[in-house]
């Protein structure tokens, strides 16, 4: 006769944050195919990781916002946004986070928004056609800014374990803040 197999006797939470990040992974947002796509073809490619790097920012930020207030949709996918490094120096921490940092929403530290920002002019120089000399460093730390702020975005929208997925200076950052 079998032996009775027992219920793994998982706490409510731990379960309830395995399902989210299973349900996460299986339906990756857009924003985390874009940027992996850009981290790869950061080497071969750097230009072109540089404008899929800003996509994936601008689409993230963008994401998170419908996500945590449905009634902004519209305009969101209407009208032109302000510059991203615009909107997280001054609108990310009005957002109606599902998370908070020591009850706060805050904004990426300065280094992350600063370098977001040289990558949006870079981006803008070259779709408009101007040539434009891209390091792979630029990239690297484009893309390194970019990671920190996507998880940020996905701690906010709920998931809890993209907090560890942050570099240390950044985690360290927001905690001080």
């Amino acid at each position: 006769h079998m032996p009775e197999v027992q219920d793994a006797d998982f706490d409510e939470e731990c379960r309830a944050n395995v399902e989210t990040l299973i349900q996460f992974q299986s339906k990756q947002p857009l924003y985390h195919d874009l940027f992996r796509e850009a981290w790869q073809n950061q080497r071969d490619n750097p230009r072109s990781a540089l404008v899929m790097g800003i996509a994936a920012a601008e689409t993230g930020f963008k994401t998170t916002m419908t996500d945590l207030n449905p009634s902004v949709t519209w305009i969101v996918e209407n009208l032109q946004s302000p510059p991203l490094d615009l909107m997280l120096r001054n609108y990310m921490a009005q957002l109606p986070a599902r998370n908070q940092i020591n009850g706060e929403v805050r904004r990426p530290p300065k280094k992350v928004i600063s370098v977001i920002k040289k990558g949006i002019e870079l981006r803008n120089k070259l779709v408009h056609g101007r040539e434009e000399t891209v390091t792979t460093e630029d990239v690297r730390e484009m893309l390194e800014a970019v990671r920190d702020l996507l998880y940020m975005l996905d701690y906010y929208r709920g998931h809890g374990w993209a907090m560890e997925r942050l570099s240390p200076e950044v985690a360290a950052n927001l905690q001080e803040q």
